[in-house]
């Protein structure tokens, strides 16, 4: 049963291969996740974005179905050939069925993320003011940073991870905050859950300036951290003066405004 069941997928990525007949010999369907997993493993292939058609889309095609709000009503489709050593990327146009599951799976997923964002804020709130007595800190040297050790400094607490594309982009804001205020007054942590060697990898190709902590789920729970990246401040006695709201604009000029209010008190 398990060898039918194990034939019948390949074939049926094999016959889905075929309905395209501009695609290379080789190629069979895989999911989005194969395609993330490969395509990070085999930098060096090649990607080649096909419409239905046959005739080949690129980024600025794609990013006008997006500005147009019309990308739900496509779909990707996936494909890899070992033999060629290529990817190709199928846009296919929603079938009605396929788009009415897609809008009620959007809906769905809006009503979630909106209610998650309401429960950020009221966390938020309550965290702010809030006395952080019990942290403890573990770097990636394997340095430990109590809150006894942290007491008389502004610490800065950045919430995030390597997966995270906000999170990445905001790091060079982050160091020039760093550089600013240097190390004399001001302590800075980068937490995340991350694994130690997946961090050792990730630093190699990205210079973060903060203090790494690494798999520290407990501090990211203390801190009622939903959403990534998050900021807090704290002053010179443990207690929470700043977290960054979901949605602000204007949040590393509010971090030095309150950084800045911090060190002449």
């Amino acid at each position: 049963m398990r060898k039918f069941l194990f034939l019948f997928v390949i074939c049926t990525g094999w016959l889905q291969a075929q309905q395209y007949p501009f695609l290379t010999t080789h190629a069979k369907e895989i999911t989005l996740a194969e395609f993330q997993s490969f395509k990070t493993k085999d930098s060096l292939w090649a990607v080649d974005n096909f419409l239905e058609s046959g005739k080949k889309y690129d980024r600025v095609y794609l990013d006008s179905i997006v500005k147009s709000n019309k990308i739900i009503h496509y779909k990707q489709l996936f494909f890899r050939d070992t033999v060629a050593q290529r990817f190709a990327v199928v846009l296919k146009e929603r079938t009605e069925t396929e788009l009415k599951e897609k809008k009620l799976e959007v809906k769905v997923k809006n009503e979630e993320l909106n209610d998650k964002i309401k429960n950020d804020k009221k966390n938020k709130k309550l965290m702010l003011g809030k006395s952080m007595q019990n942290l403890v800190l573990k770097d990636m040297q394997g340095n430990v940073y109590t809150s006894e050790d942290l007491k008389g400094k502004v610490v800065v607490v950045n919430f995030w991870f390597t997966k995270c594309v906000p999170c990445i982009k905001e790091i060079p804001d982050l160091n020039a905050l760093k550089k600013e205020f240097g190390t004399d007054q001001v302590l800075y942590f980068a937490v995340t859950f991350d694994a130690k060697e997946l961090l050792q990898e990730f630093v190699k190709k990205n210079t973060i300036d903060f203090t790494i902590i690494p798999e520290d789920k407990n501090t990211i729970d203390q801190f009622l951290v939903n959403f990534y990246p998050t900021n807090f401040i704290l002053d010179q006695t443990g207690k929470i003066v700043f977290v960054n709201d979901f949605f602000m604009e204007e949040m590393f000029p509010d971090m030095r405004k309150t950084i800045k209010k911090l060190l002449k008190s």
